[in-house]
């Protein structure tokens, strides 16, 4: 039985791909989506235990071992191998040559490889005597776990329903120029009759008066048919622009809407990358598809013509064209596996870049230019070889197609030569022949690359069903409470962020959040002062316990309301390029200048923007002019308070001010957050310590609360958290 190949979507899938193939083996065929729930993927990529995990969920038993080259003999196969000590392949035959063991690999980023076991050596142990094996089998309970329906994998029908659904807005205008095409070929049609009659009517017998008719009749024709083809064109142009637009904005209104934990699973660079996964099913759905009817049609009604003609010729026509179409289906599986490869390694290779441009003051004071551009050139030169490759696969495949062409065109013109001398033809019909041979090249061309765009549109369209088929942030649709009576609760939530290897940063935390009341979180680094604001603010969902806002569960409120109702600054806050009016006045298209003001004197950058040139209308971000960090800050604070929320939360806001800037925004805050709930994570003393409420958090758990001088009292945690940051001796 041959070994069913699935290919990774992305650079980070190698794992769950792997358990897919080895699950397709056993007869259980799983989804990748599927998979990659069940390991917990995440944008760092995937480890063995987590593929260990999603296989105990698909009803197998895993064990790893290390084991030597020869020791994999008694291995039970298919068995997933660590490769290169950065990847994952399945080992799924050893067999034997003349020069020994030849060692097949399915590598789910490049396609399946046969490699000599020295090759095999140096790719899986590297310098080391043993490799990674993870050895899979189906457990007494297999039978009872069954892939998910809801996970099914697409095929060509949903590509097409999908493509006929987004043609549909546009099925007036595709309708019109659909039946300019067909007028435009039905003259084409005509042209191989009206040769042969200028041949045997005309210049046979020397009529020339048939011939200028003739003439004149294809003029019309030609004139026609440049016209039809004209508009015909310019409407397609038409629909596919709009194509085009529809699904960047489908795409972009269905990223906006995803939860922020998908974000924490996916590079950047990937998602930008499915932006050409749009244009490549745009093209498809219109030019592709209606070039490849108009193909059909053109194809179907020139061998009708042949056949008319003689039975002979048409039967060579088409035995060769059905050689060319088959040579071309020999490459499909290859180019398929190309294309996956080129699409991981081109998304990693663009965020090798994009480090080295943003990062280049970090790399040039630790005189790392060399490290930088050997992992780029290296990345670079992986792509190289995919492109290479798959340049290579294009040219034997263009070259067989042309070649088989080539012998069928001499073939027949051969033939109709005999024919015409044994007057079993005339010379018009062998002028005519010749006239359909060069019409048919094309079609033939137009198909073939039809059945490679074809797979190429299928491969952006799994891309482009795996964001689409994923759940929005706001499922639910429970208003907010319009008055909070008491605040938040926060009961015996505990949380974890995705990938199995990660530990809970919150374990059992209950507390009570006052409404109206400022409340700081401290805690030293990595205690999970930041991951409970993100939770607060509905980034993230506990998985046990619950954060309740009243009696109202935060996991059932429409996230949107709430975080409308809130004023945030985060430490890594995100500055836009645009404006500094844009900037603070974010979610406005209009700006509200007297709130603009206010938030600009809440937080002291007024002086700042009064030494700018354009003030307010000044360019910042990544297309304007830098800004220190606590220029940065100040710009954050001002945009919080813009919103006049009733909920303020502050992570580090105020970290990279001096001391007087920082005193001047905490007296202007003040009489800002007179009755506002307000959530304050900090590490000095001076943001936190006139708090209603200061809880200390340390590994994830409380281990005080109370306000500042009931803290210190107590000369526990927060007492020595303060002395460490004062120097208060005893």
């Amino acid at each position: 039985m041959s070994f069913k190949f699935y290919p990774q979507l992305e650079s980070v899938d190698c794992g769950p791909a792997c358990l897919q193939m080895v699950l397709a083996h056993l007869g259980h065929r799983y989804s990748l989506s599927e998979l990659k729930s069940l390991c917990n993927i995440t944008r760092l990529g995937i480890t063995l235990h987590d593929i260990i995990n999603g296989a105990k969920k698909t009803g197998l038993d895993a064990s790893p071992v290390k084991a030597t080259v020869e020791q994999l003999e008694g291995v039970p196969l298919p068995a997933v191998l660590f490769w290169r000590q950065e990847h994952y392949v399945v080992l799924y035959s050893i067999t034997q040559d003349k020069a020994g063991p030849v060692y097949n690999i399915a590598d789910p980023a490049y396609g399946k490889i046969q490699l000599t076991q020295e090759l095999f050596q140096k790719e899986w142990c590297k310098n080391e005597p043993k490799g990674f094996v993870l050895i899979l089998h189906p457990s007494n309970k297999f039978g009872e776990f069954q892939p998910s329906k809801e996970h099914s994998d697409s095929n060509y029908a949903e590509v097409l329903k999908f493509g006929r659904d987004a043609v549909g807005k546009f099925k007036g205008k595709f309708a019109i120029a659909f039946f300019l095409f067909m007028l435009a070929m039905a003259t084409g049609w005509v042209m191989p009759f009206l040769l042969q009659a200028i041949m045997d009517l005309g210049v046979t017998p020397k009529k020339l008066d048939i011939v200028l008719i003739i003439l004149f009749a294809q003029l019309c024709l030609f004139v026609g048919n440049s016209v039809s083809d004209f508009y015909s064109s310019k409407f397609l142009m038409n629909i596919s622009f709009n194509l085009g637009l529809k699904f960047l904005h489908d795409f972009l209104f269905k990223l906006i809407k995803l939860p922020i934990s998908f974000f924490d699973i996916k590079l950047n660079t990937d998602l930008i990358q499915r932006v050409e996964d749009q244009d490549r099913l745009q093209g498809f759905l219109t030019y592709k598809l209606l070039s490849f009817s108009i193909a059909v049609l053109n194809l179907v009604a020139f061998s009708l013509i042949i056949l008319y003609y003689n039975a002979i010729l048409f039967l060579i026509f088409l035995v060769f064209t059905v050689v060319s179409i088959g040579w071309t289906m020999l490459f499909l599986e290859k180019r398929k596996i190309l294309d996956y490869s080129r699409f991981s390694i081109l998304a990693e290779n663009k965020s090798n870049i994009y480090e080295m441009i943003s990062g280049m003051p970090e790399i040039k004071l630790n005189n790392a230019q060399s490290a930088k551009l050997n992992r780029w050139q290296a990345t670079q030169e992986k792509l190289n070889a995919v492109i290479l490759n798959a340049l290579n696969l294009n040219y034997y495949q263009i070259f067989g197609v042309t070649f088989f062409n080539k012998v069928k065109d001499l073939l027949i013109i051969a033939l109709c030569a005999y024919f015409v001398i044994n007057n079993k033809i005339t010379i018009g019909v062998m002028m005519s022949v010749s006239y359909i041979i060069g019409q048919l090249a094309r079609p033939v061309d137009q198909i073939v690359d039809f059945i490679r765009s074809a797979q190429d549109a299928k491969l952006s369209f799994d891309r482009m069903h795996e964001i689409q088929h994923k759940s929005d942030e706001n499922i639910v649709s429970q208003p907010l409470p319009s008055d909070m009576v008491s605040g938040f609760c926060i009961d015996s939530m505990s949380f974890k962020y995705e990938g199995s290897y990660n530990k809970f940063v919150l374990n059992n935390l209950s507390i009570c959040i006052p409404k109206g009341k400022t409340t700081a979180v401290v805690g030293t680094s990595g205690s999970g002062k930041t991951t409970l604001l993100k939770i607060l603010l509905g980034f993230y969902y506990p998985q046990k316990g619950d954060v309740y806002i009243d009696n109202h569960k935060l996991s059932e409120i429409n996230v949107n309301d709430w975080r409308g109702r809130c004023g945030v600054v985060m430490q890594d806050g995100y500055i836009f390029s645009g404006t500094i009016s844009e900037n603070i006045a974010l979610a406005d298209e209009v700006c509200d200048l007297l709130r603009l003001n206010k938030a600009i004197e809440t937080a002291c950058i007024g002086e700042f923007i009064g030494s700018l040139p354009m003030g307010i209308n000044t360019k910042i971000g990544k297309s304007g002019i830098d800004l220190s960090g606590g220029q940065k800050q100040r710009i954050l604070i001002a945009r919080a308070v813009y919103k006049n929320p009733d909920f303020l939360f502050f992570d580090e806001a105020t970290s990279s001010l001096d001391a007087n800037n920082e005193s001047k925004i905490m007296q202007n805050l003040t009489e800002f957050l007179h009755g506002k709930t307000v959530v304050i994570i900090a590490h000095r003393l001076s943001t936190v310590k006139n708090a209603d409420q200061i809880i200390v958090l340390d590994k994830g758990t409380i281990i005080e609360a109370g306000h500042h001088d009931e803290l210190i009292s107590n000369r526990s945690s927060y007492f020595e958290l303060v002395r460490n940051q004062l120097a208060l001796g005893n």
